[in-house]
């Protein structure tokens, strides 16, 4: 980050702006995804102007960023929100650890929680330290005709508070524009500027850290060793297969029935006695809790399952990816409903 170490502050300054402007006073909408759009678009320019491109496995935690993204747009009541934040934060935050080496397919269980939590922790203090080793050099400062721009302010401000009398006496529409843009600062209204740039600070902060682990932080390889796991392997290879097993084919039984109820047209829903529209509409949060469970599952037998061989690990690596494609087309349907 030696290359252009000033893009860092003022994108996150100007993100922290954004935050500010886009969720100060307005319910969570459309909103949400412009500022992490916009957060994904920042970080990119800031990483890539420092010569730092990320891994082409990274590249894929992108999709699910998206899916999320488009997710809180078609559908915002109180559940799909916050299944969308959730998948917008955990997207970002794989993308984020995992920006240089791509890891995040290897993690285990234990290596998710330990960078998520190095994460938070680093965001703390990364900034401090990267503003210590980066300190602005003042010399160029020093240099700044101070005097002379104060003096053109000073002149300048009688002279546009002058024409600005004379448009808003000549337009009513601009008049209006003008009373409201001077009442912002009323002297009532001076705590509510103050916190409010206290979040643009607070959230600058945060995004400087998140830059900065991306930068810094995300081409770790300390990865949780599969021979010394910190929670001991004690469910057997059988019965993690019987469940991994059961679940794929509970789930390829489900996509069937969607493709010959839901893809084959209101004819086939109606002989079910339900209208197109409830069926499309009925179990569209479900699906994505299942989505979601079904990953913390994957995750939690690949915790606790034995694995003393090769064959034994492609078998299970198998059915993880088997469960992994068709949670990726109960996806689809459950978009496909709105």
């Amino acid at each position: 980050m030696k290359k252009h170490t000033n893009l860092v502050w003022i994108v996150a300054l100007v993100l922290g702006w954004g935050f500010d402007f886009l969720f100060w006073g307005k319910p969570l909408g459309i909103n949400f995804a412009i500022f992490f759009t916009a957060c994904l678009l920042g970080g990119s320019l800031v990483l890539l102007a420092n010569d730092l491109n990320p891994n082409k496995k990274s590249l894929w935690l992108v999709l699910p960023f998206l899916f999320f993204v488009i997710f809180s747009l078609v559908r915002q009541e109180p559940l799909t929100m916050a299944l969308s934040i959730v998948g917008v934060l955990v997207s970002l935050g794989l993308l984020t650890v995992t920006y240089l080496d791509g890891h995040w397919t290897r993690y285990s269980l234990f290596d998710y929680f330990k960078k998520f939590f190095l994460l938070i922790s680093n965001l703390v203090t990364l900034p401090v330290v990267f503003y210590r080793e980066t300190k602005v050099d003042t010399t160029n400062l020093r240099r700044f005709p101070l005097k002379p721009v104060v003096r053109g302010v000073l002149i300048a401000v009688p002279v546009v508070a002058f024409f600005t009398t004379l448009l808003a006496a000549g337009d009513v529409v601009f008049q209006l524009k003008t009373y409201n843009f001077i009442t912002q600062f009323h002297p009532s209204k001076i705590p509510e500027m103050i916190l409010r740039l206290i979040i643009i600070l607070v959230v600058a902060y945060i995004l400087t850290g998140v830059f900065l682990y991306a930068a810094l932080k995300s081409s770790d390889e300390n990865l949780q060793e599969e021979d010394k796991p910190v929670v001991k392997r004690s469910l057997g290879f059988i019965e993690a297969i019987i469940v991994l097993g059961s679940v794929s084919l509970l789930f390829l039984v489900f996509v069937i029935i969607q493709f010959r109820y839901f893809f084959g047209g209101e004819v086939n829903i109606g002989v079910q006695g339900y209208t197109y529209s409830e069926y499309a509409r009925s179990g569209f949060s479900e699906l994505i809790m299942v989505a979601f469970f079904s990953l913390l599952m994957i995750l939690g037998l690949g915790t606790l399952t034995k694995r003393e061989s090769d064959l034994q690990k492609r078998i299970y690596s198998g059915l993880s990816v088997c469960i992994a494609l068709l949670v990726i087309v109960i996806l689809v349907s459950a978009y496909q409903r709105l």
